[in-house]
C-alpha cells in the first residue's frame, strides 16, 4: 500500500492495514491475482481517496495564519467538538471498511 496523505489524520498506518486485510480477502475470492487487484482497486480507491482529502483540508486548517482566521478556525473546531452527532458522521464518512466487515476479514485470517 502506498497512500500519501498528511498525517494529521493518524490515517496512514490503519489505510495500511485496511489495505492488507481486504487483499488478503480478495486474493482468497478470486480465481487469479490479477482479478484480485483489480477487486482490490475498486474497493479501496474511492475510499482512501476520501480520507486523503480529510487529511488534506486539517493540513490546510493547520496551516491558516493570523489572527482573523486562527480563530475562525479554532472555533470551528471546538464546534465540531461539541456537537457529537456532526463529529460522528465526520468520523464515518473517513471510515474505509465498515468495522464488522474487518472483524470477521481479520477472523478468517
Amino acid at each position: 500500500a502506498a497512500h500519501a496523505m498528511a498525517p494529521n489524520a493518524g490515517q496512514g498506518a490503519n489505510s495500511a492495514l485496511v489495505d492488507a486485510a481486504v487483499l488478503t480477502e480478495e486474493l482468497t475470492r478470486t480465481a487469479t491475482v490479477e482479478a484480485a487487484l483489480a477487486a482490490y482497486t475498486a474497493r479501496r480507491r474511492r475510499r482512501v481517496r476520501r480520507v486523503q482529502d480529510a487529511a488534506d483540508r486539517l493540513a490546510q486548517l493547520a496551516h491558516w495564519q493570523g489572527r482573523t482566521t486562527t480563530r475562525l478556525r479554532d472555533g470551528l473546531l471546538r464546534f465540531v467538538d461539541h456537537r457529537a452527532g456532526l463529529a460522528e458522521r465526520l468520523v464515518r464518512s473517513t471510515m474505509q471498511e465498515d468495522p464488522a466487515e474487518l472483524r470477521r476479514l481479520v477472523r478468517s485470517l
